[in-house]
């Protein structure tokens, strides 16, 4: 249902005001092949934005609150945002090396260690994948509780613990600086496979 609503590239270069050449389409084929790629980043980095902005807003009543609500309080968050990062390490035949769900130091809340394994674009293509895990699947996870949500006929302590959840992933599904050096390192691995979907549809 949500793939009939997608537009075909056609349709976009007519939006455009584009011929349909092969030279066109491989134009715009590309535009929307960075643009898919970005997108984690994209997400990742707006919802960085919100989370410096909740951050904000609950320092105004307790700078220490606002410390323990992004650190402690969202912990859910935290095990789903490293449960994201080895779910794809052991799906991409990454070998996990150590796992923690729960640690406080000044630059990370948990961390998820593990070493590459493979020929090079297979390494490439498991550094990416395993590094915006948390931003996509985070991203979904709150859809799906949003959908929950919005279903209704649930009881008041029902809806905060919806709430509290939804909040505690959307905080957590942000993108570190190491993600995104990971990120960086492989997505373009992706370029051409995409690329050349894009071409075909």
């Amino acid at each position: 249902m949500l793939l009939s609503r997608i537009p075909s590239i056609g349709q976009i270069m007519q939006w455009l005001g584009l011929a349909e050449t092969t030279e066109h389409r491989a134009i715009v084929c590309g535009v929307i092949a960075l643009i898919v790629l970005l997108s984690p980043v994209i997400v990742g980095l707006l919802l960085h934005l919100l989370l410096c902005l909740q951050m904000k807003l609950l320092s105004r009543f307790s700078p220490q609150f606002a410390v323990a609500f992004a650190n402690y309080v969202t912990f859910p968050g935290t095990i789903f945002h490293e449960s994201a990062h080895l779910l794809l390490a052991v799906v991409t035949g990454a070998q996990v090396v150590e796992v923690k769900f729960l640690e406080h130091t000044e630059d990370t809340l948990g961390h998820v260690t593990y070493r590459n394994r493979g020929f090079f674009l297979w390494c490439r293509l498991q550094d990416t994948l395993i590094s915006c895990a948390p931003t996509v699947l985070g991203v979904v996870g709150c859809g799906f509780l949003l959908e929950f949500i919005l279903r209704g006929g649930y009881v008041w302590w029902q809806y905060i613990l919806l709430w509290y959840l939804f909040v505690s992933l959307l905080d957590h599904a942000t993108m570190s600086p190491a993600d995104l050096k990971n990120y960086f390192g492989g997505v373009w691995v992706f370029l051409l496979p995409v690329f050349a979907c894009l071409m075909w549809l």
